[in-house]
């Protein structure tokens, strides 16, 4: 497991590199860097189409999420993303691996399949046990901030 992702319904922003104004004001520096500005770079480069002369209209959208802040969480759930302390030298440490029956399976490496839940509760019921298995190999990391330009590695 990667990351956990939780959204409600409506937390979610569409946007294009001619229309993006909104989406900046609600997002964070690191995600605008690592994630808003490529999008739109490429963005730019679909929205010409060279074979037909036309302009060709793209959308992207990005869902904000729910957050550890608790006027920001979703019925008690919160996006986050294994971590562990850091040690000087470290070279990373594996991704807990997350089992449930009938609903992941060993070989899947992405989200290739869709899982019809019956309620809030039973959505809430999965994400606790995720936390729980999660938890017992590393920590739930809740936010990320970019390291200083001089520490980037570009290798």
């Amino acid at each position: 497991m990667d990351t956990v992702f939780v959204v409600s319904g409506d937390d979610d922003v569409d946007y294009s590199p001619q229309d993006h104004v909104a989406l900046l004001h609600q997002v964070d520096e690191t995600y605008r860097i690592v994630t808003v500005e490529p999008a739109l770079t490429q963005m730019g480069d679909v929205n010409s189409n060279t074979c037909t002369g036309k302009r060709v209209s793209v959308t992207l959208r990005s869902y904000l999420g729910a957050t550890f802040d608790k006027r920001e969480q979703f019925d008690g759930m919160f996006s986050f993303f294994p971590c562990q302390v850091y040690t000087e030298n470290s070279l990373g440490f594996a991704r807990p691996t997350i089992r449930m029956s009938g609903l992941i399976s060993d070989g899947q490496t992405q989200n290739i399949k869709n899982t019809e839940c019956n309620s809030l509760g039973e959505i809430h019921s999965y994400w606790e046990k995720v936390v729980e298995q999660v938890t017992r190999k590393c920590f739930l990391g809740i936010s990320a901030n970019m390291p200083p330009k001089s520490e980037v590695k570009t290798e």
